[in-house]
């Protein structure tokens, strides 16, 4: 009986002394943790230096055309890493976008010629590299592209719509501006003319003045002699059809002369 008590007691105490045991262990463990020097690796992992090489600069566009016409051929050009692929994509508006690639030299120039003329229309242009294991660059920033109609097509020379009008119009304004210079040269000398006969008529109407004051001063002065006589005697026939002649001419020039006077100093 007592070898079986003894036995359940040292069941029953060994659980415990293994509870014990591993806390302890785990202390000391932590401990040394604690102790132990930081350690950083400097040094990039494999993994690390293959998501590095992922990173893919995107080409370069040096060569576009600000415009064309739709009888004219797009081209591109530019620079990229040495032998990539270079991926073009070209869009007019919301419709489907058009692909198409070209492979860098060893020297990183790409040319890029697309075939066949494109619609009339606005496009954007943008590209992206490839190189040889398959990693792709981001995309470049789009590049606005206008096409428009050609309007005129001599030979090699062409001329779009847009540049016609353009063209009409630089015609017409400056038609117009030579028409409005010599309008206002024309007034400018009529304007000129019109003061320089304003000065000639009045100078010619002081002149006509002058002259009628002084011949009806003279007419005048004859009546007066012509009274004085036939005060002291009677005036012979020829006297007398002086005295009429001059009486008709200083009414004329009361009449007509003066009138005309007065007319010319209301113009003037």
């Amino acid at each position: 009986m007592i070898g079986l008590f003894k036995t359940k007691s040292i069941l029953m105490v060994l659980p415990m002394l293994l509870l014990m045991l591993s806390v302890g262990f785990g202390l000391v463990q932590a401990q040394l943790d604690l102790e132990r020097p930081l350690q950083i690796n400097i040094f990039p992992t494999q993994n690390q230096q293959k998501e590095e090489k992922t990173i893919l600069v995107p080409p370069q566009i040096t060569v576009s055309p600000p415009a064309l016409t739709n009888k004219e051929i797009l081209y591109l050009g530019g620079l990229a890493n040495p032998d990539d692929t270079i991926l073009i994509f070209l869009q007019r508006g919301r419709e489907a976008i058009i692909t198409a690639q070209v492979q860098a030299d060893n020297s990183g120039g790409w040319f890029y010629t697309h075939k066949g003329f494109l619609s009339e229309g606005d496009y954007k242009v943008w590209a992206r590299s490839r190189d040889a294991g398959g990693v792709l660059s981001a995309n470049t920033e789009s590049i606005g592209l206008e096409v428009v109609g050609a309007a005129i097509e001599i030979g090699s020379f062409r001329l779009s719509f847009k540049s016609l009008y353009v063209t009409i119009i630089g015609i017409l304004s400056i038609l117009v501006t030579i028409f409005l210079v010599v309008v206002v040269i024309m007034v400018a000398m009529i304007r000129y003319k019109k003061r320089r006969l304003q000065r000639e008529v009045f100078e010619a109407h002081q002149s006509v003045k002058r002259g009628y004051d002084i011949l009806k001063d003279d007419i005048h002065k004859e009546l007066n002699v012509l009274k004085e006589l036939e005060k002291g005697k009677t005036l012979s026939s020829e006297e007398k059809a002086r005295q009429e002649k001059l009486m008709r001419d200083l009414d004329f020039v009361i009449r007509f002369i003066e009138k005309g006077i007065v007319d010319v100093e209301k113009l003037i």
